[in-house]
């Protein structure tokens, strides 16, 4: 090992030229995710942004319809007659018309 002469640059440059750069290697690993239908940082990144707008319309909606049915039930609550109300009625109907 003493002996031997240390690399020069044209030495190195000869032993690296087969090797891929960065770039080559940028470009197998996308052609690869594209050929194999993987998502990419990207892809997800938009998917979760869509995923976040869907979410905000839909809460909208849902705040929006629950608003209408508290509403409902709160007519349904001042037109439905109480348990006492009821029973009361129920007694006179029987009163004025006994099964039979």
């Amino acid at each position: 090992m003493a002996n031997e002469k240390p690399l020069t640059r044209k030495d190195l440059i000869e032993a690296l030229k087969d090797l891929p750069t960065k770039e080559d290697v940028r470009q197998i690993v996308s052609e690869e995710i594209t050929a194999r239908g993987l998502a990419t940082k990207a892809d997800v990144q938009r998917v979760e942004a869509k995923m976040l707008t869907m979410e905000r319309s839909l809460k909208r909606r849902m705040g929006k319809h629950r608003n209408e049915i508290m509403a409902a039930l709160g007519k349904i609550a001042t037109s439905t007659p109480t348990k006492k109300e009821f029973d009361d009625l129920k007694e006179k109907v029987e009163l004025l018309h006994p099964a039979q």
